[in-house]
């Protein structure tokens, strides 16, 4: 448990071949976990990150990496569930099975120049925006299985600063989570309380939920 601190729960500056797993990470003054400068495998997994002032998780990486971003509750961050920087053409980021619960403004954040990105399987509830995505090529972002509900705008994305935001049908025009979801997930009755931070929610899926079996079976694609 990373709690209460004056600063990042989290700081690793320059890393190579990291793995963050398991861990409660609340209440923090600034982000959850920050890591720049990323090369090699970044695996950010089964993570509880919740109630920090600042972003859940704020990542970016340089040639060449890999980072699986899988199995993480993002809830009640105060700038934004995460913020994800994929510059470099020989990187990859793999976001999948996440739960991204009432951040402020949105759930992820995605500015992607040159890389790729895979987003499955990951349900964003509760946001202003559930997932913002600034794309120069599009044609190297694969979502889809995700669910969005109760968000004020589901998607928006453009490939620059200079362009208006678009929103979900016309990225459901470009082949994008064409079987994702807008539905309720209906989560248990019972809240579990997120390490120090006072976070309680309601996160784990009921027996009667519609996303039940209903994911992108991603095998063993993602090193986690």
């Amino acid at each position: 448990t990373i709690s209460d601190g004056a600063t990042d729960g989290i700081f690793a500056p320059g890393v190579g071949n990291i793995t963050i797993e398991g861990n409660d990470i609340t209440g923090n003054a600034y982000s959850g976990i920050v890591l720049w400068g990323v090369d090699g495998v970044g695996n950010i997994i089964n993570n509880r990150i919740a109630g920090n002032l600042k972003n859940g998780l704020y990542l970016d990486s340089r040639d060449p990496a890999t980072v699986n971003i899988a199995g993480n509750v993002l809830a009640n961050n105060g700038a934004g569930g995460a913020y994800l920087k994929i510059a470099p053409n020989a990187v990859t980021f793999n976001v999948a099975n996440n739960t991204f619960l009432g951040n402020t403004p949105y759930g992820m954040y995605m500015d992607q120049d040159q890389g790729y990105a895979k987003v499955y399987n990951n349900i964003f509830m509760g946001h202003a925006v559930g997932a913002q995505i600034v794309a120069k090529r599009n044609d190297r972002i694969q979502s889809d299985f995700n669910d969005m509900f109760a968000n004020t705008e589901n998607i928006q994305f453009r490939s620059d600063a200079q362009q208006p935001w678009k929103g979900w049908d016309d990225w459901k025009m470009l082949g994008k989570d064409g079987r994702s979801m807008r539905k309720d997930p209906k989560f248990t009755t019972e809240p579990t309380c997120i390490g120090d931070s006072g976070v309680c929610l309601n996160y784990h899926l009921s027996s009667d939920s519609p996303l039940v079996n209903a994911s992108k079976n991603i095998g063993n694609a993602f090193c986690i």
